[in-house]
């Protein structure tokens, strides 16, 4: 595999190609416009759709319409955007998809280019829908991948939530192009089936939202677990190894590790970063 220098939205692009991504939809706004910038550039090559949408709402709309009929489609947008896309998301999370779909809503804590700092993450609890949040562009590749097999596992919607310094921050990125290519040499069965389940009512409403509820138990489970969670234990620090520790990035330890540690850091997206390069300064041993 070719190792590449990318921004973060690249990235992103990248991974969405790399899961035979079918359809694309945006509405630019920084920082998040160049992730269908990007798809688009590479749509003539790998033969997908792609369109910058008149808004936010309508670009995941077509987005859903394209799911139902088993595509796999990604839609783009930077936080406020999602204000625009809430109803439409609201619903979607109770009827469900078919082919995975992926809303990449980009937040800027700053700001840098918004109104306001709000936070994707509150709207994802509202929804009761997961969210990836990557710290690095080759993690932002890997999780949109993984987050297109969320979705078509629990048959909902999942978020990716990139963050500004990741979103333009650049990277080394593996790319496998071959496994690209294979992802469209064989056309992607798509048909769409009418059925009553593709429109909400009050009485499947009810249910839904009872699945919804069951559904975050399973999350809760599956998201404990690598690629989702992962630690850094630089055991050359000084720092000590417990029992079940693994000395770079690698798995958590398993329930019951008796782990000898006077002090751990919980991170959440780009701010891993953050942590370890403050240990790596404060050490001298990358962390």
């Amino acid at each position: 595999m070719k190792k590449e220098l990318l921004l973060g939205n690249e990235a992103i692009a990248w991974g969405a190609v790399l899961a035979g991504v079918n359809v694309v939809t945006g509405y630019p706004g920084t920082p998040s416009s160049e992730i269908v910038a990007t798809l688009a550039d590479l749509a003539s090559d790998y033969g997908f759709y792609v369109e910058w949408s008149v808004n936010e709402k309508a670009a995941l709309e077509v987005a859903a319409g394209a799911s139902y009929s088993g595509a796999r489609s990604i839609v783009t947008m930077k936080q406020v955007g999602l204000n625009v896309a809430a109803d439409a998301m609201m619903t979607l999370a109770y009827i469900g998809v078919k082919g995975g779909l992926v809303i990449v809503s980009a937040d800027d804590p700053g700001p840098h280019s918004s109104q306001n700092e709000q936070d994707t993450r509150a709207y994802a609890r509202m929804a009761k829908l997961p969210v990836l949040e990557p710290s690095d562009p080759e993690e932002a590749l890997r999780l949109t991948v993984e987050a297109f097999e969320l979705s078509e596992k629990f048959s909902v919607p999942v978020i990716l939530r990139p963050t500004t310094r990741l979103c333009h921050g650049s990277g080394s990125v593996s790319i496998d192009r071959e496994k690209a290519r294979s992802n469209y040499s064989v056309p992607r069965k798509m048909s769409f089936e009418r059925d009553s389940k593709w429109v909400i009512f009050p009485a499947l409403s009810r249910r839904r939202h009872q699945g919804l509820w069951d559904m975050n138990q399973e999350f809760q489970s599956h998201f404990s677990a690598p690629p989702f969670l992962l630690t850094n234990i630089p055991e050359e620090a000084g720092m000590g190894a417990g029992a079940g520790s693994t000395a770079g990035k690698g798995p958590a330890p398993g329930p019951g590790a008796q782990l000898r540690y006077e002090l751990g850091i919980v991170c959440c997206g780009v701010s891993r970063r953050y942590v370890k390069e403050v240990l790596a300064a404060a050490t001298g041993v990358a962390a």
